[in-house]
């Protein structure tokens, strides 16, 4: 579980260049990050706030996703927010 308070925010980078953000009071949970030889997942939980990203284009075996409640949003390459409240 990843929390922000107040007056902060988080930033995490990864290997193919797509980056998140959670923006402040926010909750992010991490549900999967795997990589594989051909592939990676990466898939996170909105428990509250904002949540930014920059997902760089994926292979056709690779997910990334966001899970806000019951609705889920997955991506192959674009920039995007999602807000849970």
């Amino acid at each position: 579980l990843l929390r922000t308070g107040k007056n902060a925010s988080l930033d995490l980078e990864f290997e193919n260049q797509t980056w998140v953000r959670l923006a402040n009071s926010s909750e992010l949970k991490v549900l999967k990050l795997e990589k594989n030889k051909d592939s990676q997942y990466q898939k996170f939980e909105i428990l509250s706030g904002k949540v930014y990203a920059q997902v760089n284009k994926l292979g056709k075996s690779s997910e990334f996703s966001f899970v806000s409640g019951d609705k889920e949003t997955e991506v192959r390459g674009t920039n995007f927010s999602v807000r849970f409240v």
